[in-house]
């Protein structure tokens, strides 16, 4: 069965209205075989206003030749240390050790990450890498999977994670611009 364009739905509608908390902006790069010219942000302008504070100014400063690719960080707010993995991290006490969720997640599984995982990465980013960037590519994936029937996910569940996530990036990079795009998770429908 085909899905209706995204674009034409009422819930992608109110979604779009999550790209305000991000840093909007394009890297234009004019690469000709000589020379490059300055990379210029150019910010989206046409977006409602919000009460989010505004987006800081990318002052000029030195280029280190590094950018930072973020993606599918799938922060998981129902995640619960020590839970069972076959529920996906989200509720029981499994019989065996192998089978529970660990503080900072459980490898190959289906659990998403747990908040302190996702915490913890984007302090280790600003402490340790974030003076030593360029610019972000920030692909989404920013909401938790729709695996678990008993917790379905719903359109302002991925709105409040999307809006968390992007204040986030935008305290862990102050001055760096940051490339969002919107990942298939951070939609609802998910595709």
């Amino acid at each position: 069965m085909l899905m209706p364009s995204p674009f034409r739905s009422r819930t992608a509608h109110r979604y779009l209205h999550t790209l305000d908390a991000l840093l909007l902006s394009f890297l234009l790069v004019d690469i000709t075989f000589t020379q490059a010219s300055a990379i210029h942000t150019v910010p989206i302008t046409n977006l409602p206003s919000t009460s989010s504070p505004p987006t800081p100014d990318v002052r000029p400063r030195k280029l280190h030749g590094r950018f930072l690719h973020i993606t599918d960080i799938h922060p998981d707010e129902y995640y619960k240390p020590g839970s069972a993995v076959s529920q996906f991290c989200h509720r029981n006490k499994p019989k065996s050790d192998p089978d529970r969720a660990g503080k900072y997640g459980v490898g190959f599984s289906e659990c998403d990450s747990p908040l302190a995982l996702a915490n913890l990465t984007l302090e280790y980013l600003r402490d340790e890498w974030a003076d030593n960037i360029d610019f972000v590519i920030w692909t989404g994936d920013s909401a938790r999977h729709d695996n678990d029937n008993q917790l379905p996910r719903t359109p302002a569940a991925i709105y409040q994670m999307n809006r968390s996530i992007a204040n986030q990036m935008r305290e862990t990079f102050p001055n760096i611009p940051i490339v969002p795009s919107i990942g298939n998770n951070d939609i609802w429908p998910h595709n």
